[in-house]
């Protein structure tokens, strides 16, 4: 079945997918997506997090989840042995000043230095060195007719160096049908005092490969290279990605916010004719109104998790009022897995709670994937009532959800994703 695919390349790709998986949830963008992470570096810890809380969701939800709930994968691209570049080109260590192998005429020292699973540092070159058979072997699992979207950034290593090769790939993959879209981002920060990045290799790096772009035998059905409001050395997310703020209100060009717009659009865009050698022109995201569902999702899990909602099910007038549909998704899954709804409530509570925010400082929960809200608005019983709360489907059993530790993990991170969702869950 033809799906929304999203491959981000490289850091930027993986921001970029970080704002898209963050505006999905709190409802902003309602259509579900497939990602595939595709970098020599590690996975951010966000979208390692939501990889896993994702696959708990479509568990709980059997077959239609497949479709219904994004996925987010992930693939490390290594060279074929470790070692720097210079000895994966030579076979020795060419850390000399002597001429000694043909690499040293197309490589600066500093390349040939560089060890490729540390990263690529703004050396698009370097991807060549790359192992890309497990790459391919991923892309051609894309399911027949899929629209793609390709996410990056032109401007550094793995970006530069992979965006069009996977384009080309993906062209060639028999059967696959797809329509190639893609989201390019150029020179999009600053670097501040200090910093080792070479701005004129960024500005080489972006010429490179618009003329590639530009010159190349095959083109994407639709592209957008969003213009954005370079973003200082100082206000690149932190590393951990624990409440990674969101842009403010006058901030709607900030390049990982207009890259996720452009990704939403252009993966829907089915109206202006194919292979125009123009890109898209991006409607930029709303700060105030993402903002705004942010802070009502949020409020609505808190006020869940704060009141014991699931303790007073079956046991309170009010809530069960209130929170419709819960009841009987409640009651659905513990007679289906064949446990006491009274006891299951009670643990998928506390699971619920460590989902959320877990009590050890070190570990890492959803509300560390969103900002830290301002000013949590009051959570209305409408905000609540309108819920798409889900009964438990046929093909989820206890043959699929094998243990209570399953179910609470599964049913919980399906209860969290439907408050955040709210009335976009459905």
């Amino acid at each position: 079945m033809p799906q929304n695919v999203i491959i981000s390349v490289g850091g930027t790709g993986q921001m970029i997918l970080h704002y898209y998986s963050c505006l999905y949830l709190i409802g902003y963008f309602r259509e579900s997506f497939r990602a595939l992470v595709v970098d020599t570096d590690n996975l951010i810890p966000s979208l390692d997090f939501l990889g896993r809380f994702f696959d708990d969701v479509r568990r709980a939800l059997g077959r239609r989840g497949d479709s219904d709930v994004p996925s987010v994968d992930y693939l490390r691209l290594e060279a074929p042995e470790a070692g720097s570049v210079g000895e994966l080109l030579s076979g020795r260590d060419l850390n000399s000043d002597a001429f000694i192998h043909p690499a040293q005429a197309f490589f600066s020292q500093d390349d040939l230095r560089q060890r490729i699973r540390e990263g690529l540092f703004v050396r698009p070159a370097l991807s060549s060195l790359l192992r890309m058979q497990p790459l391919w072997e991923h892309l051609r699992h894309i399911p027949t007719g899929s629209k793609i979207c390709i996410a990056g950034s032109c401007v550094g290593g793995t970006g530069a160096g992979l965006i069009l090769p996977i384009r080309d790939c993906l062209e060639e993959v028999p059967g696959g049908s797809f329509s190639i879209r893609a989201v390019i981002l150029g020179q999009f920060f600053q670097p501040g005092p200090g910093k080792t990045v070479d701005i004129d290799r960024v500005r080489s790096n972006e010429a490179v490969f618009r003329l590639a772009l530009q010159n190349a035998t095959t083109s994407f059905d639709y592209y957008a290279t969003p213009g954005v409001a370079p973003l200082e050395a100082d206000r690149l997310p932190p590393k951990e990605m624990r409440h990674s703020p969101w842009p403010g209100p006058e901030d709607a060009r900030d390049p990982y916010w207009a890259g996720s717009m452009a990704v939403d659009q252009v993966l829907q865009e089915n109206k202006r004719d194919k292979k125009s050698p123009e890109p898209l022109q991006i409607t930029p995201v709303e700060p105030a109104r993402a903002v705004e569902l942010a802070e009502a999702a949020m409020a609505r899990v808190r006020q869940f998790i704060h009141h014991r909602i699931l303790n007073q099910i079956g046991m309170e007038a009010f809530p069960e009022r209130v929170w419709q549909g819960l009841a009987r998704t409640l009651i659905t899954y513990s007679h289906g897995l064949g446990w006491d709804p009274v006891e299951f409530g009670r643990s998928l509570q506390d699971e619920l709670q460590s989902r959320w925010a877990p009590v050890k400082p070190t570990d890492y929960g959803l509300s560390d994937v969103f900002p830290n809200p301002s000013k949590p608005p009051a959570v209305r019983p409408l905000d609540i009532i309108g819920c798409a709360w889900p009964e438990k489907p046929n093909d989820v059993s206890r043959d699929t959800i094998r243990s209570s530790d399953t179910a609470k993990q599964s049913v919980s991170a399906l209860m969290l994703y439907t408050l955040l969702r709210g009335g976009s869950a459905a």
